[in-house]
C-alpha cells in the first residue's frame, strides 16, 4: 500500500511539530537548497 503523501508546507511548524506529524515514517526531502539541509541536520539529532 502507498500512503505517501506530499508535505507541501511547513510553515508555522517548529522541528518538534515535524517530527512528530513524521513519526518514525520513512522522509524524503529534495530541492531546497540550505532549508533542506537545515531540515535533515535537525531531523537527524
Amino acid at each position: 500500500m502507498n500512503d505517501f503523501k506530499p508535505l507541501k508546507t511547513i510553515q508555522g511548524m517548529s522541528i518538534k511539530d515535524l517530527k512528530n506529524f513524521i513519526n518514525e515514517k520513512d522522509v524524503f526531502i529534495w530541492g531546497v537548497g540550505k532549508l533542506g539541509r537545515v531540515i535533515k541536520k535537525n531531523l537527524e539529532k
